[in-house]
């Protein structure tokens, strides 16, 4: 029923119908209400491609005539014409002698062969073994690169109401996990550098710091961040702390772009 409604409601914009022969039931869908509470809430859109002719966007309303855009293009067409469709279709197919046609199709053939671009003898050769390049230099992965990790340092670290933080870092990246050494302070400075060689670049980086304690370890800050090619510092913020990372991305080679 909505497209029949819709399909009205352009015949209605471009003059071709009268709004008094659209039927009542199509009245909420060409005002974009919803049936159930008659709240306009932008239920549907709709986009006109205007190929040839000028002066006209494609924008017309669908619940009064607005045609007098539309009828202004339609009379530059004139002028103006554009292709809306195509085929091709071999030229000696339009000879309508069989003899004739044959030998125009060798004609063509021959003549194709005489002056076509000739074909690159052999294809692209990379010379030794690059990781992730086949022999004809083409990438065998993309998303692909070499990833290292610098946990930096931490501040205004909060674990413990009597003593410092007995504060250390986790990083995760897809199946790896590193931890940095512990070190009992609230603004420790662990510089703890993990290099975690070929990666895939689609992974986010998960970064954890916590307080070390007898019974149970408390998680103190986290966070996630989707890495981009480049050396980079982002800083990660909780009610408990901050901590600083340090992250390196070179994309693997012939690979580039913000995932490689």
């Amino acid at each position: 029923q909505i497209h029949t409604c819709l399909s009205m409601g352009v015949a209605v914009g471009l003059g071709k119908m009268k709004i008094s022969n659209v039927e009542k039931s199509c009245s909420s869908v060409l005002q974009n209400k919803d049936f159930a509470t008659g709240f306009s809430s932008g239920l549907h859109q709709h986009f006109t491609e205007v190929s040839g002719g000028n002066g006209w966007l494609g924008e017309f309303s669908i619940f009064k005539n607005d045609s007098i855009g539309f009828m202004n293009w339609l009379k530059s067409l004139k002028e103006h014409p554009d292709v809306v469709s195509h085929s091709l279709r071999p030229l000696y197919q339009l000879v309508p002698n069989e003899l004739q046609k044959a030998g125009m199709k060798a004609a063509i053939e021959q003549y194709l062969k005489d002056n076509a671009m000739k074909k690159s003898p052999q294809e692209p050769h990379c010379e030794g073994r690059t990781p992730n390049v086949a022999s004809n230099c083409c990438p065998q992965h993309t998303s692909w690169g070499t990833l290292s990790v610098t946990i930096v340092k931490g501040w205004d670290l909060f674990g413990d109401d009597l003593s410092l933080t007995e504060s250390y870092a986790k990083m995760y990246y897809g199946s790896i996990q590193r931890r940095t050494k512990m070190i009992e302070s609230n603004d420790p400075t662990w510089k703890a550098e993990f290099n975690l060689g070929k990666v895939d670049t689609n992974l986010a980086l998960k970064i954890e710091v916590w307080d070390e304690d007898p019974k149970h370890d408390d998680l103190l800050v986290h966070c996630e961040k989707y890495l981009s090619p480049g050396t980079h510092t982002f800083t990660c913020n909780g009610e408990h702390g901050n901590v600083e990372v340090k992250y390196t991305l070179k994309c693997e080679p012939y690979l580039t772009g913000e995932m490689c």
